[in-house]
């Protein structure tokens, strides 16, 4: 084949060798042939059985093919050959399209010098993974926004991610999102499969990353099984953040969290949007944040001092009746509250009166979530 496809090399512009499963010696004995194909725009090399050493061949052979422009189907690979790119989206893409990290790697210093926004969210990136990446991160210095969530990523690999990056105003290492919910539930499923993990031992770690930077807005740590431990060593590190977007859903967050919020939202009045809910259908998978009566008394005060807030997310919380009255106090601050999220809690008909006082009141509201059935373990009413 590779002697065959060598003959055309001056007229071949598509070459699909997909589900061969030829391996890293298929691969390497093409890869002699693929450097020579002049016009080749698309190649197809899905399904081979490559390991990491067959990519970083393929990456060599094709990396000259100035006229490449398609590769495995992903038609975003001529702009990362090409570079100086400001904004790169590899959402999903070593996934769909079975391109390796190698390739990636390879290509993307390229774009070091402009690099703006990195979105390399779910993508099963692993610990091996990323130390194939590692370089990329030491020399996008600009990077401002950037995203790896829904990956297979632990505390120590996120941290060496981002330590590095002074720069950032929006990090997203949580569970990855579509832009809407029927978007987002086909993919529930593989989404809870790829998950980052921060445990409480190793918060400390990412903690450290986070007092280096200075202008960070969005966090979003959702999913990452951190628990309130975790959270104290988080809260600590955030301090000097000026923070105004923060998702901590589904983290396990009980017993004594409401002490570390309470720490968080008076070092943060000016956050506009917060998120302590449940990420879809992770709820039923223990890792809901559970807030009570005496968690939402505690935290009431504190909760009305966000008076900036347009968007709160306290869905399956086991939030019930006793604690929307305290909750109820706090929304009454709440001027320019849009979007209340209290999705499958248990407030009954005594809490769902309590709330409706200080609702009664928004005039900005534009989306209130009451609804049940996304989270299996709450099946008390709403």
């Amino acid at each position: 084949v590779a002697v065959l496809v060598g003959r055309c090399s001056k007229t071949l512009t598509s070459l699909d060798l997909s589900n061969n499963n030829f391996g890293d010696d298929g691969a390497s004995t093409l890869s002699f042939t693929l450097g020579g194909l002049l016009v080749l725009q698309r190649v197809d090399l899905r399904g081979n059985n490559l390991s990491a050493h067959g990519w970083s061949v393929v990456a060599a052979a094709v990396a000259g093919l100035g006229g490449l422009r398609v590769l495995n189907g992903w038609s975003g690979y001529k702009g990362l050959r090409c570079g100086g790119l400001e904004n790169l989206s590899l959402k999903g893409v070593l996934q769909r399209h079975d391109v390796d990290v190698n390739v990636v790697a390879a290509l993307m210093g390229r774009s070091s010098e402009t690099l703006k926004s990195l979105d390399l969210s779910m993508n099963a990136i692993g610990e091996t993974e990323m130390l194939t990446l590692a370089p990329v991160f030491c020399v996008v210095r600009d990077l401002t926004q950037l995203d790896l969530s829904s990956n297979s990523l632990s505390a120590t690999s996120l941290s060496n991610a981002v330590i590095g990056l002074p720069r950032l105003e929006e990090l997203r290492l949580g569970v990855s999102h579509g832009n809407s919910e029927s978007a987002w539930s086909s993919q529930l499923d593989a989404a809870y499969a790829l998950r980052n993990t921060v445990t409480a031992a190793r918060a400390p770690q990412l903690a450290a990353a986070l007092t280096s930077m200075r202008s960070l807005a969005l966090i979003d740590l959702s999913g990452l099984s951190m628990g309130s431990g975790g959270l104290e060593k988080l809260v600590e590190a955030v301090t000097h953040l000026p923070l105004n977007d923060v998702d901590l859903r589904s983290n396990r967050l009980a017993d004594n969290a409401d002490i570390f919020l309470s720490l968080f939202m008076r070092d943060h009045t000016g956050i506009q949007c917060l998120r302590l809910g449940a990420v879809p259908c992770l709820g039923g998978h223990g890792e809901r944040n559970r807030l009570n009566a005496t968690n939402l008394e505690h935290l009431a005060p504190h909760l009305a001092g966000l008076t900036r807030l347009t968007a709160l997310d306290l869905s399956c919380c086991e939030l019930e009746a006793a604690g929307a009255e305290h909750l109820a106090r706090a929304l009454h601050e709440m001027k320019d509250m849009t979007d209340l999220n209290l999705r499958d809690n248990r407030l009954e008909g005594k809490g769902a009166a309590a709330l409706a006082r200080p609702l009664s009141h928004m005039g900005k509201m534009e989306l209130l979530d009451l609804r049940r059935g996304g989270c299996s373990q709450c099946t008390a009413s709403t």
